[in-house]
């Protein structure tokens, strides 16, 4: 989902450029809804990026300690994270929720509904979350398995 809003971006970006440069007018939603987009890619991208070991990780500490001092510290780092996720998730879907119920609209020349843009930042944090608790698990069970239980 993250690559098809970054496609559309780059699409729309260009047609904004051309339209200009060429006919001398404006999609009038040039601006607008390429920032929508690029939300949606960095909160859709989370989890997948997650997934693919490309947070920026600061190690000093970590790799000092023994293995098995290192499994129970990324256990205790995943769990902060989930809390820290889903208390997020939930500001973020009351968000989506206020700007939804009070027919919040941009106001620019589409008036777009807020709620269809900003719907990509619970759902993106969700599928951060899921990746975390499914690597908790996992690293619970590495843990459990390690300490010989």
């Amino acid at each position: 989902m993250a690559l098809i809003s970054l496609v559309a971006m780059t699409l729309l970006i260009c047609v904004e450029v051309f339209s200009r440069t060429l006919l001398g007018v404006s999609t009038l939603v040039g601006e607008e809804w390429p920032s929508y987009m690029l939300v949606a890619v960095v909160f859709l991208g989370l989890a997948t990026t997650y997934k693919e070991n490309a947070f920026i990780i600061v190690e000093i500490v970590f790799v000092r300690l023994r293995k098995s001092h290192q499994k129970a510290l990324r256990f205790v780092c995943l769990l902060l994270a989930i809390v820290f996720v889903i208390l997020f998730d939930y500001q973020l879907i009351s968000f989506v929720a206020s700007s939804y119920f009070k027919g919040s609209k941009s106001i620019s020349f589409s008036e777009t509904p807020l709620f269809i843009p900003q719907v990509a930042m619970p759902i993106g944090m969700t599928l951060l979350g899921l990746q975390l608790i499914k690597d908790a698990v996992l690293t619970f069970l590495s843990l459990k398995i390690s300490m010989g239980d």
